[in-house]
């Protein structure tokens, strides 16, 4: 940390260290401060002196300039092998720490983020419209402590689905499935930010915010924030969003199914073999994929707190 804010001090000019930032954050989120409260104070020298030397708008953890991407964390909960985490839990309900949308509103874990050559730059799948956070101190302006009222308002087309606990054990008890509203069709899966009781069953919003490149070895299409109501035309975020696309079963732990054409002729039976139990699966579990006919709606203008 020390290092990092004497490289800070020597910065002038240049690109903003995004990658460094966000990297920052994973580490700070894994440390698990002493004090709840402490999350966004203690990186107040670093942020302060990004904010000045790159005139950048800071909101509670997350950089104006980058928002869409800021939004995109998820967190490694750390409940069972971090004894902190769960005194932290604990703690968070007993004051405001930041607005749902930051990484700062639950100090339960690492902040993590999906690499940024993962995704298509060119597409606005959403608008921010509005940003807002307020200090409790004016000290230390917007690098420290926030009050409660911070806001965005966001312009996309939203979508109701439904969590359930997953079927699959090996996603974790942070993982549950996100199945559509209306056929309860498995669309993909969410990384909820607070680790919920496994029976817990519940409605959400998914509203889009970055899409992944077609050559991305993953099983995921597009990252959504996934959003409870707080009120009329009011959210808060709870979780990650990640939705299937196509070929998501052919997958296996985020690496692309391929056939090897120069393999023997065992290896090729075992290859369709494998392909038409992954069918069989896809069917049984009843998948669907939200294509672009089902985002085809008026775009909703909503606030997040």
């Amino acid at each position: 940390m020390h290092r990092w804010l004497s490289t800070c001090s020597r910065i002038q000019g240049g690109s903003f260290p995004s990658e460094e930032w966000y990297n920052l954050i994973s580490a700070h989120s894994r440390r698990m401060v002493t004090n709840v409260e402490d999350q966004l104070p203690a990186i107040a020298g670093i942020s302060s002196i990004l904010g000045e030397n790159y005139e950048r708008a800071y909101l509670a953890g997350l950089w104006s300039h980058d928002l869409i991407y800021g939004l995109s964390w998820y967190k490694h909960h750390m409940a069972d092998k971090h004894p902190k985490a769960k005194d932290n839990i604990r703690d968070q309900g007993k004051s405001y720490l930041a607005p749902s949308w930051s990484w700062a509103s639950w100090p339960n874990g690492m902040a993590t983020y999906a690499s940024r050559d993962l995704f298509h730059h060119e597409e606005n799948l959403m608008k921010i419209i509005d940003a807002k956070c307020k200090p409790t101190s004016k000290a230390n302006g917007p690098f420290g402590k926030v009050a409660p009222g911070g806001f965005l308002k966001l312009e996309g087309p939203i979508k109701r689905a439904k969590v359930r606990p997953a079927s699959n054990e090996l996603y974790g008890s942070w993982v549950s499935e996100v199945v559509d509203a209306e056929n309860d069709k498995i669309v993909g899966s969410i990384y909820l930010d607070n680790q919920p009781d496994k029976s817990q069953s519940f409605e959400i919003w998914c509203l889009r915010i970055l899409r992944f490149a077609f050559s991305a070895r993953c099983s995921y299409e597009t990252l959504c924030l996934g959003l409870v109501r707080n009120g009329e035309g009011c959210y808060r975020r709870v979780g990650l969003v990640g939705l299937f696309k196509e070929t998501w079963r052919y997958e296996d732990q985020g690496q692309m199914y391929e056939n090897d054409d120069s393999s023997d002729e065992d290896q090729a039976e075992e290859d369709k073999a494998e392909e038409e139990k992954n069918k069989e699966d896809t069917a049984a579990e009843e998948v669907c994929v939200w294509d672009k006919k089902v985002w085809d709606t008026e775009p909703s203008c909503i606030t997040v707190v």
